[in-house]
């Protein structure tokens, strides 16, 4: 496309310039030095601004942005602004930067923020080296002031790598809103918290409110917290968001999900968000998370379970969270490693509750002079049949 197709477009020329350039192919800011200036003017002209690309995502044109990002508190973005990318677009942004790259903030402007639509390819955002400090959040919704919010925008659209958040909510006041908006194609790369919702004002229910979260992946790595962090609000839908290489994760220090206590009537189709109850953490009550049939968020028929404990050194009780939205009814117990008793000969009873797994020891205390290597116990529970929603 043309320049005439968009009200500003944002080249990298050939002299190593970043350029703003209008309708009509007139050069209205440029520079080497500080490429955020220039894109901060082409966003605050609203309307269309277009991302040139040069269509090689291997090798894209790159926008070496300063440390003046810091000042200007991240690109911020008003209302009724369309940003198109084009194919092999980079923004690489100043090690250490730990604020928002693109923000929507109700205190730009004083108003409530309609209509912004981020379209085309996925923009690259890295942070500069050589080692990244993973401080920056890539796209930021910042709820700053009362009876104002963020709705009808339809925002994404990003290739994010070594970033805190690679999207955010923080609702710094009471009576801000985030609100009727769709969040989409997004990817994170060895990420801290690939979506967050930071309840900073401590509001008893965040107004995250029928939000529509859609092919979000994320590629795990062993620096990962959460894939989704403190999800709260009202209403919302995930479509095919996915967190992958949980392998690659710390043990017992990652969540794929975790679900705000307050939340309530959120909906879960296709991806990658409860599939491991070792590896979610649902704060709320289990029916506030509804999820379809036949993928990898539902336990199957066939599907296994495998938990592994630490053996206590005194007879009691353990108990185990089943998968979310199994419960003891459809469900078989295959098997239980030892099958019964411990390697020591001490027996475990395992039987199904409502939602969980009790294992009791039946026996005295384990002596203290047991190998290391009998330390655990490891069972598995197989869906035994079609479970209901």
């Amino acid at each position: 496309m043309g320049y005439s197709d968009y009200r500003s477009t944002i080249i990298k020329d050939d002299d190593g310039y970043t350029a703003l350039i209008d309708r009509t192919g007139t050069r209205l800011a440029e520079s080497t030095s500080a490429p955020e200036d220039v894109i901060k003017s082409a966003l605050d002209r609203g309307g269309s601004v277009n991302f040139r690309g040069n269509g090689d995502i291997a090798s894209p044109l790159v926008h070496t942005l300063s440390t003046g990002l810091t000042a200007m508190t991240g690109l911020r973005i008003k209302s009724k602004t369309e940003i198109h990318f084009e194919s092999g677009v980079e923004l690489l942004i100043p090690n250490g930067y730990a604020d928002g790259v693109f923000v929507l903030d109700t205190t730009y402007n004083g108003e409530t923020i309609k209509d912004v639509k981020m379209t085309g390819s996925k923009l690259i955002i890295k942070e500069a080296g050589p080692t990244q400090q993973q401080d920056f959040t890539a796209l930021l919704v910042r709820l700053s002031l009362a009876a104002k919010g963020v709705s009808y925008c339809d925002i994404g659209r990003l290739h994010v790598h070594h970033a805190l958040n690679g999207f955010a909510v923080d609702q710094q006041v009471t009576g801000g809103w985030f609100t009727s908006n769709t969040v989409q194609d997004m990817t994170f790369y060895f990420f801290v918290n690939g979506c967050n919702f930071i309840n900073t004002a401590a509001v008893a229910q965040m107004s995250n409110s029928t939000n529509t979260f859609e092919k979000i992946d994320m590629q795990m790595d062993a620096t990962t917290l959460y894939g989704w962090k403190n999800i709260d609000g009202n209403n919302c839908e995930f479509d095919n968001c996915a967190v992958w290489d949980q392998h690659n994760g710390t043990p017992g220090a990652f969540k794929v999900s975790q679900w705000a206590a307050s939340a309530t009537n959120m909906r879960v189709k296709g991806g990658i968000m409860l599939n491991d109850p070792s590896t979610y953490e649902m704060l709320c009550a289990p029916n506030e998370v509804r999820f379809d049939a036949g993928h990898s968020n539902v336990p199957l028929i066939g599907d296994s379970y495998t938990y592994t404990t630490t053996i206590p050194g005194v007879a009691g009780q353990m108990t185990y969270q089943l998968p979310h939205g199994m419960s003891g009814a459809p469900l078989t117990l295959k098997s239980v490693i030892p099958r019964s008793k411990d390697a020591l000969g001490v027996p475990f009873i395992p039987t199904i509750g409502a939602t969980y797994i009790l294992l009791t020891c039946t026996d005295k205390p384990f002596p203290p002079s047991r190998p290391s290597n009998v330390n655990n116990l490891s069972f598995t529970v197989t869906v035994g049949s079609k479970v209901a929603h």
